[in-house]
């Protein structure tokens, strides 16, 4: 079983939102953990476009994978 909320869960704290794909696009007040933490370079949009791939998946429209899609996204924009 896989759960990904959606936009109407920000006051559950359960919502996929986007993030700071950088520390130079995260706010300047306190700490914030950004995608590129571990050197790697994503879209703000990251998990969002995961969550699709993951829905692809389920619908079977892609077959499972253990390495993560590359480019992940619309597939119509590809």
């Amino acid at each position: 079983m896989l759960k990904i909320a959606m936009f109407d869960e920000v006051d559950e704290s359960t919502a996929v939102m986007k993030v700071a794909p950088s520390r130079d696009r995260a706010p300047a007040q306190g700490f914030w953990l950004t995608l590129d933490a571990d050197g790697a370079a994503l879209p703000s949009d990251w998990y969002l476009r995961l969550s699709g791939e993951i829905t692809r998946l389920f619908h079977g429209e892609i077959t499972p994978s253990q390495v993560l899609p590359a480019h992940p996204g619309p597939h119509w924009k590809k």
